[in-house]
């Protein structure tokens, strides 16, 4: 419309004047509110057949059918140069406003079998009802064993990682290790979908609507970003995530100024961008972008997620019963194994380079540690009734003595008898 108008050839009051179209005479003066009613006007007219002409016997600028084409034909006829696109943005009415921003997950919880979810807007958190709560790793049944130093029952209740004997002697072979118990289920995401709040299990099966929400009010304004769980830093968003959390949903973590957009993308200039908005996460360092769009403005965050790796612990005995290995993850600390030898104590744990193991250290990369002994030496002692020895006898031996040979002892008037 600016071509036209600027043209000096005739306005849009012009226009419409030769097409008699009413409520017309004010687009040309009065902005957005009345071009809409023009819009409506010719809309109308074009919907109405060739009867227009016969019910009001017309004026001379009159036409019968009145359809988009016919109007932009007539504004070119006088001066309008611009596309026919062009010419529609001119008759187009304002947009609506834009709808409030619902309310935000702040977190989610489970309390005595009962699912709760909290709103960031500060209301009660809402009841979800009953559902069972994740259990956890995979269940361990006990584990029995021979001891196969002392030939004693005992029994494990983590896995292998100690032993309680059971006070019986043991009769026959070993038994069967007990069967893992099943994996328990719990929260995979929460997320909100058409003003309802949705939890999905880690069953891949369950998915609980948790009914409808309050919308609330948005207070960002132009590129600012909100994204629940990170910490902001000017453009550095950052965020660290337990092992098992392999999958970030982008399109539920942030929230924009309204009238704003954002993409998630893999470079800094988001050109490949995640049209999913999910973000899927390696063991340590990951990071991605946000691009946030209002307007002619546009801000690019930079996006860094760390998450937790896991680490294998091993145990060698040498010698002593057998401790099994296992997971664990970052940063976190275990307790020390129990372990056995016969004719030895055990003294404790060290590493590859002989070091006492610290157990209440973070563990931070792969664990292997050895057991060490102490030889055990028992005392040996006589009574000689009233004889005497020639050549002393041992007064000590271990689990290495194959044989102790006794020199027999005198006694006057009497013969040894053992």
């Amino acid at each position: 419309m600016k071509k036209w108008l600027a043209s000096g050839l005739v306005g849009i009051t012009a226009l419409c004047a030769a097409f008699t179209i009413s409520g017309c005479a004010t687009v040309g003066s009065s902005g957005g509110g009345d071009k809409a009613s023009g819009s409506q006007s010719a809309s109308q007219s074009s919907s109405s057949s060739s009867s227009s002409s016969s019910q009001g016997g017309g004026s001379s600028g009159e036409i019968t059918v009145w359809n988009i084409d016919t109007v932009y034909a007539k504004a070119q006829s006088l001066g309008y140069s611009g596309s026919l696109e062009e010419f529609m943005e001119t008759i187009k009415g304002d947009p609506g406003q834009t709808g409030a921003t619902g309310v935000g997950v702040s977190q989610a919880y489970i309390a005595n079998g009962v699912l709760y979810i909290q709103l960031d807007n500060g209301s009660e958190p809402i009841n979800c009802g009953t559902v069972k709560g994740q259990d956890g790793a995979a269940g361990v049944s006990p584990k029995v064993q021979i001891n196969p130093t002392t030939k004693m029952w005992e029994v494990s209740y983590d896995n292998g990682a100690s032993w309680q004997n059971l006070g019986v002697k043991a009769e026959g072979t070993d038994g069967q290790a007990g069967s893992v118990g099943a994996t328990g289920v719990g929260i995979k995401t929460v997320y909100i979908e058409n003003g309802h709040l949705y939890v999905e299990l880690t069953d891949n099966v369950t998915k609980i609507d948790c009914g409808s929400i309050e919308t609330g009010k948005n207070d960002l304004t132009g590129t600012d970003i909100r994204a629940y769980y990170f910490d902001i830093a000017g453009d550095v968003l950052t965020d660290q995530v337990s092992n098992v959390t392999t999958i970030l949903y982008m399109g539920e973590e942030v929230q924009v100024a309204d009238g704003a957009t954002y993409t998630v993308c893999s470079d800094p200039e988001c050109n490949l961008v995640f049209r999913s908005k999910i973000v899927e996460l390696a063991e340590g360092d990951n990071t991605f972008y946000i691009k946030v769009v209002n307007g002619a403005e546009s801000k690019i965050y930079t996006v860094n997620v760390y998450r937790a790796q896991t680490f294998n612990v091993s145990f060698d005995t040498d010698g002593g019963s057998a401790v099994s290995g296992f997971k664990i993850d970052e940063n976190e600390t275990f307790e020390a194994p129990t372990t056995t030898k016969l004719g030895y104590t055990f003294t404790g744990w060290v590493t590859a380079g002989g070091e006492a193991y610290d157990f209440s250290a973070p563990v931070t990369a792969d664990v292997s540690l050895t057991a060490t002994w102490e030889l055990d030496t028992y005392a040996l002692s006589y009574d000689l009734a009233g004889g005497t020895l020639a050549v002393a006898n041992p007064d000590s031996y271990n689990v290495h003595t194959d044989t102790i040979t006794l020199n027999e002892p005198t006694r006057v008037g009497y013969v040894f008898d053992g």
